[in-house]
């Protein structure tokens, strides 16, 4: 992980400034995600699993360059449960996923209108479990991600990305992957 911050650092300290002296440097944004899957083994062997609720995504960047931004965000990606894991009787699994990470991000414009873009830096989830086997469980992975964007006009852009946070054993029953894609806007000013 430290390479990778200290990789970061260093193209952002190369890259000129010139950029930010246009009128628009930093964005912010929202996206909505597919739901995810959490995943899981019932107290008597059948897999179960629960594809969860909408995520929801904020992000906010300074563009170092036309091509080169730095960006962080938190994502809620809602409530997953899964019923009768673990040992016992009976019981549910509860899990709520939430996440914080930071990227480098590489955008490419074909025309002023179309582009792509691609995004690589670290992620920080926290999983928040109830019923069987509560209590927290937090990861911190690389991440990664690539995307289309369409600018509506210089200010608001629509995009689609495809992102991976990684994915997480909680216990030997329930494991979650936190891949996902994601529809939004952003917003320069």
């Amino acid at each position: 992980m430290n390479k990778l911050f200290a990789a970061l650092l260093a193209a952002s300290t190369a890259t000129p400034f010139a950029y930010a002296d246009e009128p628009n440097p930093y964005y912010a944004g929202l996206t909505l995600s597919n739901s995810g899957q959490a995943k899981g083994i019932s107290r008597t062997g059948e897999k179960v699993f629960d594809n969860g609720r909408v995520g929801v995504k904020a992000f906010a960047g300074y563009s170092l360059s036309p091509n080169f931004a730095i960006e962080a965000g938190y994502g809620d990606y809602g409530r997953y449960v899964l019923k009768n894991t673990g040992p016992g009787t009976s019981g549910d699994a509860t899990i709520d996923v939430r996440m914080l990470y930071l990227a480098g991000k590489g955008t490419h414009m074909f025309t002023e209108r179309f582009g792509v873009f691609g995004k690589l830096g670290v992620a920080h989830s926290r999983f928040d479990q109830f019923g069987i086997g509560t209590g927290d469980v937090t990861m911190t992975r690389a991440m990664w991600g690539v995307g289309l964007q369409y600018n509506i006009t210089k200010q608001v852009a629509l995009t689609l990305e495809v992102d991976k946070y990684g994915k997480k054993s909680m216990g030997p029953t329930r494991h979650y992957d936190l891949n996902k894609l994601e529809a939004g806007l952003k917003f320069s000013f």
